[in-house]
C-alpha cells in the first residue's frame, strides 16, 4: 500500500490550523473535529482531482457512436 505523508512541525501546526480554518471553517453540524475536517477536506480535494483526470481520460479514449441514419427523408 502506498502512503502519502505530509508533515507539519508541532510548533507550526497551530499557525497552519488557524489559517486553514479561517479560510475553510468546519461546517456546522458536521460532527467533525477541526483536525478531522482538515484531513477530510484534503482527502476530498485529492479525490476531486483524481475524478477530473479520469473524466479527461475517458473523453480522450472514447469515440461516440453516431447513427447517421437516425434522420430519414
Amino acid at each position: 500500500m502506498v502512503e502519502l505523508k505530509f508533515i507539519i512541525d508541532d510548533l507550526k501546526f497551530e499557525e497552519f490550523k488557524t489559517g486553514f480554518l479561517k479560510s475553510l471553517p468546519v461546517p456546522e453540524d458536521s460532527g467533525l473535529t477541526e483536525n478531522k475536517w482538515i484531513k477530510e477536506w484534503i482527502k476530498n480535494q485529492l479525490l476531486n482531482v483524481y475524478k477530473s483526470g479520469k473524466v479527461k481520460i475517458a473523453r480522450e479514449t472514447t469515440t461516440p457512436e453516431v447513427d447517421y441514419d437516425i434522420i430519414t427523408e
